[in-house]
């Protein structure tokens, strides 16, 4: 149970208290009257028995801020049980009986001395009051503040609010000085600041006393020049003064000079010329004297400077005047405009603009010049895609195999395109229509050819792949009209051919329809492209669109339909048709009807690679042959991929005999070149003559060369 005991000390024990304070103030010298009642309870710890009854003394109330070693507060708590001086208290450790708690501050040296006080040192190096207690387990005395004030000035700073002043004795620039003790806490003396400029004032002048350590001047100036200034503590000995002065810039500025200028550039992005989009940026300059005016113009001419600094250098020009050469113009009320063309490349472009005159029409000394906000040039839309493939190829390691295909996409001048350019990839496994000559009508619309409504369905691909008018590209089939006609999901564009490409043009047809070369067929069982915004769609990176082309290795090769016609697949070393194209196009008709039209594409005819090194697997009789009696042989042709190689069909292979003959081919007949079935294999017949013998055989870069004796 817990109770609070309010002093009424008994004359032994105010005996006794007066004692203690005669030897503590014989040690410590005069302390302050700060004594305060105690408060306490049962205590848990049974080595403090109670009640007890604390009283703490101060030595004063307030003291400067010091380190441990200055000279802070004494205190002295009288700690006693009974009446009794309560001796046997521990102070040291974490299991100290007897503590002082605090607010900011430190305590030095907590010391027993055993008569019932116990004493220790208060000091803090952060001004502020400080709330101490006496505490010994669950007893408490009353608190005491106590209050640290700073230091003396150890250091001083001075601050300007502008580095630069007009000198017109009305700009000002705010200085504000603030002092500090040692330990950084602000402190108050005295200062006073100076300016080394003649035709300077500093408001207010002389003896300045700070507030919570700092002060404020103002600095104005009627002449032009730099000026340093400086502020010194004269209420300490000796003086500090602040270090590195303080510099601020007196210059003049007359109205109505040329003092800066703003731009505006619009628009901002423009595209090469010659490109069907805005290829001129509008610059705007706006010349200004020091108080925002617009300048006095009327009696000057030829008083701004344009120059191109940087560019991409394709013809970029001002009036005709392209890089490092500067054209002269004139501004009307301060505002000139002036008009940057693109040239042919793409890039940054860096103007610099320079007011050469005054209102007078003298020369400025400085000239004003100002760099304009960058314009940048960039590519043209799509105007040509050059479909490539990439020399290596991945094995999946899972029945599947991935070739990269490259989409190289650039503007009518070779510019890469726009990074972030869509590019479609897709192919035909199943040929249905090979290599033919079919047309395409005015529109762009259908397509025409004789039977390939009756060949090709809904979802089917005409691959285009025209060099004379550059037609080239995969187009899918959105509904057959007919027997002969097809119509397209997106038109061709033929507005090049139709504008009179070189030799395209007789291609031409009267009602304005064109023909072309051209597959069809579809991707039935075949692979998958993936570009890297998913399925065969891709977006251009430095003008280069990747799209990759995973298919299987081998899939009923030698498969054929209810009507025994060989069913088509995707496997090593079949021939597909493969087309890219940029994303459709938006074009309007007369009656502002939108048309998608695809913009550009490329197509090709490929045979899917295969995994490096070709493998030739011989099969037949080495030894113990007859003369004379031919003799079977096979070779299994296949590639190096994980874990079982692919058979490569419809693959030449070079066989070469030695010491006799092939024997299919006639006498003396020694090589022959064979072509592998639909199982990659080979098979051919041999007739040893001499004693001993090498038939070699050789594909896809690898020869095998077995000896044979009879």
């Amino acid at each position: 149970m817990k109770r609070k005991i309010f002093g009424r000390i008994s004359t032994l024990t105010a005996l006794a208290l007066i004692a203690a304070a005669v030897l503590f103030l014989a040690a410590c010298g005069q302390r302050s009257s700060n004594s305060k009642s105690l408060s306490g309870g049962e205590n848990p710890n049974p080595v403090v028995t109670g009640p007890l009854n604390i009283v703490l003394t101060t030595s004063s109330s307030t003291a400067v801020v010091s380190g441990s070693s200055g000279a802070g507060i004494l205190l002295d708590a009288y700690v006693t049980a009974g009446g009794a001086p309560k001796t046997n208290l521990t102070t040291a450790g974490e299991d100290a009986q007897f503590t002082f708690s605090l607010g900011i501050g430190s305590i030095v040296g907590v010391t027993n001395l055993n008569n019932g006080h116990y004493t220790a040192k208060l000091t803090s190096e952060v001004i502020g009051t400080s709330t101490v207690t006496a505490v010994v387990g669950n007893y408490s005395s009353d608190s005491a503040p106590v209050a640290f004030t700073a230091g003396p000035v150890n250091s001083i700073s001075i601050l300007a609010s502008k580095s630069t002043v007009a000198p017109d004795g009305i700009d000002k620039s705010e200085l504000t000085i603030t002092l500090k003790d040692s330990f950084g806490n602000n402190t108050d003396g005295t200062v006073t600041v100076a300016s080394d400029l003649v035709g300077s004032t500093i408001t207010p002048p002389g003896a300045i006393a700070t507030s919570n350590g700092v002060a404020t001047v103002d600095f104005k100036s009627t002449v032009s020049d730099v000026a340093h200034i400086t502020a010194t503590v004269t209420s300490v000995t000796p003086n500090i003064t602040s270090n590195p002065p303080v510099s601020i810039a007196v210059y003049t500025s007359y109205l109505g000079v040329p003092d800066h200028i703003d731009a505006v550039v619009e628009p901002p992005e423009i595209s090469v010329k010659e490109t069907g989009g805005i290829s001129v940026s509008k610059i705007t300059i706006s010349i200004y004297d020091y108080l925002n005016n617009l300048i006095d113009d009327s009696q000057v001419l030829n008083n701004v400077k344009v120059t191109i600094l940087q560019g991409p250098n394709g013809g970029e020009n001002i009036q005709g005047n392209i890089i490092n050469q500067p054209v002269y113009l004139t501004s009307h009320g301060g505002v000139l405009e002036f008009a940057l063309s693109a040239g042919r490349y793409p890039g940054a472009v860096t103007i610099e603009a320079e007011v050469l005159l005054d209102a007078e029409g003298k020369t400025l000394s400085p000239t004003v010049k100002q760099t304009i906000p960058l314009v940048y040039i960039r590519s043209g839309p799509p105007f040509s895609l050059v479909l490539q493939r990439e020399n290596g190829i991945i094995d999946n390691n899972n029945g599947t195999l991935t070739h990269n295909y490259l989409g190289l996409v650039s503007d009518k001048w070779g510019n890469d395109i726009t990074d972030g350019t869509g590019v479609y990839f897709g192919q035909i496994v199943n040929i249905l229509l090979y290599k033919k000559k079919g047309t395409v009508s005015a529109d762009g619309t259908t397509f025409t050819y004789a039977g390939i409504g009756d060949v090709l369905k809904e979802g089917d691909t005409v691959v285009i792949t025209d060099m004379i008018t550059a037609l080239r590209g995969g187009f899918i089939v959105s509904s057959v009209t007919d027997s002969n006609t097809v119509v397209f999901a997106s038109p061709v564009s033929t507005k090049e051919i139709k504008a009179g490409a070189p030799d395209a043009i007789d291609l031409v047809n009267a009602d304005g329809s064109i023909d072309v070369e051209f597959y069809a067929g579809n991707n039935d069982r075949g692979g998958v492209f993936q570009g890297n915004l998913g399925g065969g769609m891709s977006t251009t990176t430095d003008g280069i669109a990747f799209g990759g082309n995973t298919y299987p290795g081998e899939s009923d090769n030698c498969s054929v339909d209810e009507f025994g016609a060989p069913v088509r697949s995707a496997h090593v070393n079949q021939e597909v048709a493969i087309w890219a194209g940029t994303e459709d196009e938006t074009v309007y008709d007369a009656l502002n009807n939108p048309i998608k039209i695809r913009g550009i594409g490329d197509a090709e005819i490929f045979r899917l690679s295969w995994v490096a090194p070709t493998k030739l697997g011989f099969l037949g009789p080495a030894e113990g042959l007859i003369a004379g009696i031919p003799y079977d042989y096979s070779v299994y042709v296949s590639d190096s991929a994980i874990p079982t190689g692919y058979p490569i069909p419809f693959l030449p292979v070079g066989v070469s005999v030695s010491g006799g003959e092939l024997w299919w081919a006639g006498s003396g007949e020694t090589s022959a070149t064979l072509v592998t079935d639909c199982e990659g294999k080979i098979y051919f017949s041999y007739a040893i003559s001499a004693a001993e013998a090498q038939v070699a055989v050789g594909a896809g870069g690898t020869i095998t060369v077995v000896k044979v004796k009879q």
